[in-house]
């Protein structure tokens, strides 16, 4: 019988970590709808209605280490001409969502593909191979190096203090409207009558550039970001939120100004946790408290764990480097990390691993483990947020790279398919360029806007 053939080719697949096995399964609906006679393994012939959602015993079948689970369903049609109907049964959260539809063997929902309909077991187990193929083939990523893109930066900032100190050595005595002038930033004409004094006259036009983001040739780069948010307008929209902003204009020159902001979460750069970049007030903060490390130690001592987490992010050992910081990594994140398929979903971007390779090496596990997930909890009743979608995705609910914080455990990296406004402020979880910097051989000083 073609059940007992497919059975003792499957044997053959033991040593690639697969085990099969008998157990009740439900039928695939291309089974029930169409009616077919059911040959269930040693029990009497059942003919299953059209429609009728069943469960009847057939082989299923599991690999170490890859998800999902294969259903092989033998069926017989009028004629008693015998058939397998192989199918792929994928849990949820590895494949975009809104078509699972179908069962796993406990019970959860999951994405059927089917695999292949066959009367011969050989091509059977052949689809089988295809699939351990499939979601066990990597592509290694190329290692991130971003020491360019970093010297780039601190040589701009740097030539851009020397200039300043050159030019106006007394810079520190100057007025708001002088130091703006002085340094290209433009205010918004009514700013003084829409945003609070304290905001406006706290906010330093020289901290402002020199943290302002920047792109890989360390120019001053297109961003938006937001530095405060401010109380509404009698006139203001009650459902949008308004903020102090600082943004690039079409001249490449930062404007301070205000804008509304319907999701206000969706921006990257949200300065109102990070004021050290921008206000007066927080000058005073040391570096220590900004980057939530012990600096000295950091620059001399190779055991100090923010700096052995950064080895291990580079040398890619992500479970180990997350681990330190108290955050756990997902299944799906370790086989994308890995340069495995997330899912069986042909339409998948091979891209993905890269993407996500180059967000994880910019990751600070001390601060997503700390500051970060404690962010999340305060602000999210739905206790996540997305860190970033991964690219080559058009529709609402994306593939994302997320920080879940569950309240009995502890924060998680995880792929998620999300169509969530609530972003994560970069400054939350990315390392600060400066001890990337440091390791590279600058010294601190040279690090710090000069005051």
């Amino acid at each position: 019988m073609l059940i007992d053939t497919f059975e003792m080719l499957l044997v053959d697949l033991r040593a690639e970590g697969v085990e099969a096995g008998i157990a009740v399964l439900p039928v695939p609906r291309a089974v029930s709808h169409d009616g077919f006679r059911i040959l269930r393994p040693g029990l009497p012939e059942q003919v299953i209605p059209p429609k009728r959602a069943e469960r009847v015993p057939a082989v299923l079948i599991t690999a170490a280490g890859i998800p999902g689970e294969i259903h092989a369903h033998l069926s017989k049609a009028e004629t008693g001409h015998e058939r397998l109907i192989v199918s792929l049964i994928e849990p949820e959260g590895l494949h975009s969502t809104g078509h699972d539809s179908a069962e796993l063997a406990n019970g959860k929902r999951g994405l059927r593909y089917q695999l292949v309909t066959t009367d011969d077991a050989e091509e059977a187990v052949t689809s089988i191979r295809g699939w351990l193929h499939e979601m066990r083939h990597a592509n290694p990523t190329e290692p991130v190096d971003r020491s360019a893109e970093l010297k780039a930066m601190h040589r701009e900032r740097q030539a851009w203090a020397a200039r300043l100190l050159q030019g106006a050595p007394d810079f520190r005595t100057r007025t708001l409207i002088e130091l703006c002038t002085l340094f290209g930033v433009e205010l918004q004409p009514d700013l003084a009558a829409v945003s609070p004094e304290s905001e406006l006259t706290n906010v330093s036009p020289f901290d402002l550039v020199w943290n302002f983001p920047r792109g890989k040739r360390g120019k001053i780069g297109k961003a938006q970001v937001l530095l405060a948010r401010l109380e509404l307008g009698q006139h203001d929209n009650r459902r949008h939120t308004r903020w102090l902003t600082a943004s690039t204009n079409a001249a490449g020159r930062i404007l301070i100004g205000t804008k509304s902001f319907a999701f206000a979460d969706e921006n990257v750069h949200r300065w109102d946790e990070a004021r050290w970049l921008w206000d007066l007030r927080a000058g005073e903060t040391t570096p220590n408290e900004h980057w939530h490390v012990d600096v000295k130690r950091f620059i001399a001592d190779e055991t100090d764990p923010a700096r052995q987490s950064i080895r291990l992010i580079k040398q890619r050992a992500y479970d180990e480097a997350f681990a330190m910081g108290g955050v756990d990594l997902s299944d799906e994140v370790k086989r994308l990390a890995s340069g495995r398929r997330l899912g069986f979903e042909q339409s998948e971007p091979t891209g993905w691993a890269q993407a996500l390779a180059a967000v994880l090496e910019r990751c600070a596990p001390w601060l997503i483990g700390g500051r970060a997930a404690d962010y999340v909890a305060r602000h999210y009743g739905t206790r996540f947020a997305k860190i970033s979608a991964l690219p080559g995705q058009g529709q609402t609910r994306r593939a994302s790279l997320v920080l879940a914080v569950p309240k009995p455990a502890r924060p998680r990296l995880e792929i998620r398919w999300t169509g969530t406004p609530h972003r994560l402020p970069e400054v939350l979880w990315a390392r600060p360029p400066e001890l990337d910097l440091m390791l590279l051989g600058v010294p601190l000083k040279d690090l710090l806007p000069p005051r």
